[in-house]
């Protein structure tokens, strides 16, 4: 019988995560899921930014140079979109590995309605406990465990800028095992939900009322009156 912890460990050492040989658990999966969107939004920032800097100085840039720079932008979002894919794929393929399930599967994605129940079974189905089909058990790496923790927190963005703000608590995290990891995340979540402002409710109250205007008397010119205006003028003086 193997130490599964010894083969784990071996495994880890030997595995490459960039290839679909292997398998990937739910928090790798999650990890490397999270790490591949980073670098592609970083990516995608970088070319757009870069293509409207060169833009906006495009004057001092030869015509001709333009329309073949957009290109080479464009070409550059397309390389990058399709290696994303690729590796979405290979990542999805190590998951269902893990599953002791055929990389073929993954093709389930392209069928409507059955990509979603497929999407929800990859990510809450465990995998094998012991060697499979496909390999040994791989542990997931400390950093792995944390970029999952922080995918499925409801304000994750806010709790990877926290740590990013506080390496030693990051570190700190990092060293626990999984249990407390996930207790110490759902902690920083909570601290991080109260410190958000609550938006105060519409007050239920009526709205004011609004005074009566009172219509001014705009006072005619006698000189400027008719005979008719002239003599309801006098009259109205005569009574006061």
């Amino acid at each position: 019988m193997f130490d599964s912890s010894s083969t784990g460990r071996n495994a880890l050492v030997k595995d490459n995560p960039l290839t679909p040989k292997g398998r990937f658990n739910r928090l790798s999966y999650l990890g490397w899921y999270g790490l591949l969107t980073i670098v592609y939004l970083a990516t995608f920032i970088c070319i757009i930014v870069f293509a409207g800097q060169l833009s906006i100085n495009s004057v001092n840039v030869n015509d001709p140079i333009m329309p073949a720079f957009s290109g080479i932008a464009v070409l550059a979002l397309v390389i990058s979109w399709f290696l994303a894919f690729y590796f979405q794929i290979v990542f999805l393929i190590r998951r269902l590995h893990d599953l002791n399930k055929t990389g073929w599967l993954s093709l389930l994605l392209l069928v409507p309605f059955i990509q979603l129940v497929f999407t929800l079974y990859v990510l809450l189905a465990a995998g094998t406990p012991h060697r499979n089909d496909y390999g040994d058990v791989r542990p997931s790496r400390t950093w792995e465990k944390l970029l999952a923790w922080i995918m499925m927190g409801e304000n994750g963005p806010e709790i990877a800028y926290y740590l990013g703000k506080n390496p030693d608590l990051a570190a700190k995290i990092a060293s626990l095992d999984t249990r407390r990891q996930f207790l110490e995340i759902g902690k920083l979540q909570a601290e991080i939900s109260a410190r958000k402002p609550i938006s105060a409710e519409p007050s239920k109250a009526p709205p004011p009322i609004k005074p009566v205007g009172t219509k001014a008397i705009v006072q005619k010119d006698p000189s400027k009156m008719t005979d008719r205006e002239f003599a309801e003028w006098r009259r109205s003086h005569k009574r006061r």
